[in-house]
């Protein structure tokens, strides 16, 4: 009874109480565990198998997985190492609790919250649609036929003024008029705010107007530019414009009426264009009454657009669309991450499952199992030795040997 209890407490030394073999066993989770000196073990592990080479590996594989111990080993030092990977599992599981919290909240949080956000913006474009065609052409009649009135008689207004403008200022025969002037016509001929003489000519004047209506037309569309700082630039740009082509012609229809008024006698050289109220009277004519067409031009284009429901609607759907388009990379956003976070759990799990495999083939170093593997092997060696033919079989031990260090140690000591 004595000698089961040193055994088991590991007291007895290999050779004592009359037994042949420096080692004893001990039952565990791992199967029956060998305890003794390496250098004994290893010989008496040859001397049971004749020196055989895949018994030798087997014992390497033994060694490595815990089931042959160096009585010299310290169960407190297995005990560190154990805890030491317990430590690492724990704190890896703790990683995919973090990533399986990640998860729940985009199931549970992000992803309803984008689909509801999502559901919510196409149910709003739908009723913006059918609000549309249910409300078409909604316009105040009143604005209309003001509008319609005006840039009507704008129209035709800005047309024959500037058809008369650019005559009098560009292709008025002043001697011809001299020629003609009587005491009666005289103040006909003064006057060319408005010029007869220019309905009864055929030439390019009847044409020129155009220029002034296109930038009408650029007037309007400055006025649609959206960001505010670019569309009172753009707008001081083309007024600026107007306002100087105005100035030309006025300027020109004033000095042609003072040459006029010099071939007749009725002015002297003392003359400025800006002290004339002719010049004033062409740009208000002209200029003044360009803008307030061109605004006309504007508020009439603003009346379709507001009295037409499916146009207006065209800007919040737009608008919501834009939100749709957000909403949904979020959700690819989140779809991504949640793939992420199942690959780094199984990634961990992995992790895992390797230190769950080294807990059972715990060596306290590689140091520590680099001793055991050649202590083993010089026991075995010694009773090789002893062996008259054991060349060939000491050259196969010899390349377990070698074999098993490269790939279980040096590789591990080398990465």
């Amino acid at each position: 009874m004595a000698n089961f209890i040193e055994k088991l407490t590991g007291k007895v030394k290999p050779g004592e109480n009359g037994e042949d073999k420096p080692a004893y066993t001990l039952s565990s989770d791992k199967g029956e565990i060998e305890i003794g000196n390496m250098n004994q073990l290893g010989y008496i592990g040859a001397g049971r198998h004749n020196g055989d080479p895949a018994a030798l590996f087997n014992s390497f594989q033994l060694i490595k997985s815990g089931q042959i111990v160096d009585e010299g080993n310290n169960e407190q030092k297995k005990k560190e190492a154990t805890d030491a990977l317990d430590s690492q599992i724990n704190d890896l599981k703790e990683k995919i609790n973090g990533h399986k919290t990640a998860m729940d909240k985009i199931d549970q949080v992000d992803l309803p919250a984008i689909e509801s956000e999502v559901e919510k913006n196409k149910l709003k474009i739908e009723q913006i649609r059918a609000e549309a065609r249910n409300n078409r052409y909604q316009r105040n009649r009143f604005n209309l036929i003001i509008l319609w009135t005006g840039f009507i008689l704008g129209l035709f207004y800005l047309y024959l003024f500037y058809v008369s403008a650019i005559h009098s200022a560009l292709f008025r025969n002043i001697a011809a008029e001299v020629a003609k002037a009587t005491t009666d016509n005289v103040g006909l001929l003064l006057n060319n705010v408005f010029n007869l003489t220019a309905f009864k000519e055929f030439n390019i004047h009847w044409f020129a107007p155009v220029v002034f209506f296109i930038f009408a037309f650029i007037f309007h569309f400055t006025l649609e530019i959206k960001t505010r700082s670019v569309r009172y630039i753009s707008i001081t740009v083309v007024v600026l414009f107007v306002l100087a082509a105005d100035g030309m012609l006025a300027y020109f229809i004033e000095k042609n009426n003072h040459l006029l008024g010099q071939l007749m006698g009725l002015s002297d050289d003392s003359w400025a264009f800006y002290k004339s109220s002719g010049f004033y009277l062409v740009l208000f004519f002209g200029f003044f009454t360009s803008m307030g067409w061109s605004i006309i031009l504007h508020k009439l284009a603003k009346e379709f657009e507001t009295g037409n429901p499916e146009r207006k609607a065209e800007a919040e759907i737009s608008s919501l669309e834009k939100v749709l388009r957000q909403l949904n990379y979020e959700k690819g956003v989140a779809a991504t991450s949640r793939i992420e976070n199942i690959n780094a759990i199984a990634s961990i799990e992995e992790r895992i499952k390797a230190l769950e495999r080294s807990k059972t083939n715990v060596h306290y170093s590689l140091i520590d199992l680099e001793n055991n593997i050649d202590n083993f092997y010089n026991g075995w060696l010694s009773y090789l030795n002893g062996l008259k033919s054991g060349v060939a079989i000491k050259q196969e031990c010899e390349k377990v040997y070698s074999g098993f260090k490269t790939e279980n140690i040096n590789k591990s000591l080398t990465a």
